[in-house]
């Protein structure tokens, strides 16, 4: 099941013929526009992609990770810091910056620093990096 999205600016010619495309071939919009956009990224190969991608992929697994043991953590380490990278607990620190150096020495491009006991965050949407915005 796909996502109902409403976009500005679309030419009504250029929509009218797709519409009528779309009908002659028995396709839905959404299909044909899940093609054109499918095809779009093809011809995009930015270097910075498949880094971002494996970075959100690591921060997701992480997350999960935090949220299947959190309650556990709190209970033994309550108002500590806890690093977690790669869906593995990397230590727990007592303060802040004890918590971002080990981070920083992590191979990992990926590292959650969190205050045990605080609120877990349920959504985290990264976004594409500035760098690769930017270009």
């Amino acid at each position: 099941m796909g996502i109902t999205v409403a976009i500005r600016g679309v030419d009504e010619e250029l929509y009218r013929k797709v519409k009528a495309y779309a009908a002659l071939e028995g396709r839905t919009i959404g299909s044909v526009v899940n093609e054109a956009l499918r095809t779009w990224l093809e011809k995009r190969n930015h270097p910075l992609y498949e880094k971002w991608r494996k970075i959100k992929e690591s921060r997701e697994k992480s997350l999960r990770w935090l949220e299947e043991n959190y309650d556990e953590l709190c209970s033994k380490y309550r108002g500590m810091y806890a690093v977690v990278s790669e869906d593995r607990l990397i230590g727990v620190f007592k303060d802040f910056d004890s918590a971002a150096k080990a981070a920083e020495k992590l191979r990992s491009e990926e590292a959650i620093i969190i205050r045990l006991g605080e609120a877990l965050e349920k959504k985290v949407d990264l976004g594409l990096p500035s760098d690769v915005v930017g270009r």
